[in-house]
């Protein structure tokens, strides 16, 4: 059970939203004018002191220069959400450290793993679709929303290798999730269609059945393709390169209430 507060609701308009990772305060000054928000990566302005990774407070100072003018929102790429044992503690302390120090509209994260039994594995894995996968990502979500009283939402993730045998179609996982939680969902077009170059994923049929009210964000770009890589049994993959029109079922229903178009 969530509290009206961390339940994403409605905005009465689409917003337009970009990434900004410091060290040049006049392109800052320049993309403000352009845009609604201001997404964060707490991992991305980070540096490490000592043992502790820190926010880099420079690059906060800049955020409070434009913090009258445009809105903010975070973007995590290491809390690990899908590790078996355990999350990462250290991401969750640079994410205290922001809402200590910026006004944060809502914050979000990908739902994948991206350390094993301790060890980084170099990207992110999406998160088995079962009942005890679906326990443990909605447990961690409650505790998420309990600790940030601002809205939380996740992001679906690139699937590298093939399916395991599932319990949930992936959009019925993330529908199951969104129920039991309240939070919102990232929907980017982009890990839409590498799934469907990747695993024949229908994306018609994917936004057919999400349950679209939750989608409070898109990511849409325009990439290029430059190259495929192979896996070790021979296979070509598309990843994470920038590089292809939105896919014409994300165009089709790409009407976002808010989010970072």
């Amino acid at each position: 059970m969530v509290g009206a507060d961390n339940t994403v609701s409605s905005c009465a308009r689409p917003a337009l939203a970009t990434t900004y990772e410091g060290d040049d305060i006049a392109l800052l000054e320049r993309i403000v004018p352009l845009v609604d928000v201001i997404e964060i990566s707490p991992d991305a302005i980070a540096r490490t002191d000592g043992k502790r990774a820190r926010l880099r407070p420079e690059v906060l100072d800049e955020y409070a220069c434009v913090a009258s003018n445009v809105r903010f929102i975070a973007h995590g790429i290491g809390l690990s959400i899908g590790s078996f044992d355990h999350w990462d503690e250290g991401y969750l302390g640079l994410l205290d450290e922001l809402f200590a120090h910026v006004p944060l509209d809502w914050h979000s994260e990908h739902l994948a793993t991206t350390v094993v039994a301790g060890e980084s594995v170099g990207t992110m894995f999406p998160v088995p679709r079962s009942e005890e996968a679906l326990d443990l990502i909605c447990e961690r979500v409650r505790l998420i929303q309990e600790r940030y009283r601002v809205p939380f939402l996740l992001e679906h993730v690139i699937h590298l290798l093939p399916d395991a045998p599932a319990e949930f179609t992936p959009a019925a996982f993330l529908n199951a999730i969104t129920s039991r939680t309240g939070c919102g969902l990232i929907l980017d077009a982009y890990n839409l269609q590498c799934d469907a170059a990747n695993q024949r994923l229908d994306i018609g049929g994917f936004l057919d059945e999400l349950d679209l009210n939750c989608v409070r964000e898109i990511h849409r770009q325009r990439w290029r393709v430059r190259q495929w890589s192979r896996r070790s049994d021979g296979n070509e993959y598309q990843a994470g390169i920038p590089g292809v029109r939105l896919p014409p079922p994300c165009a089709a229903r790409s009407q976002p209430e808010s989010g970072h178009v």
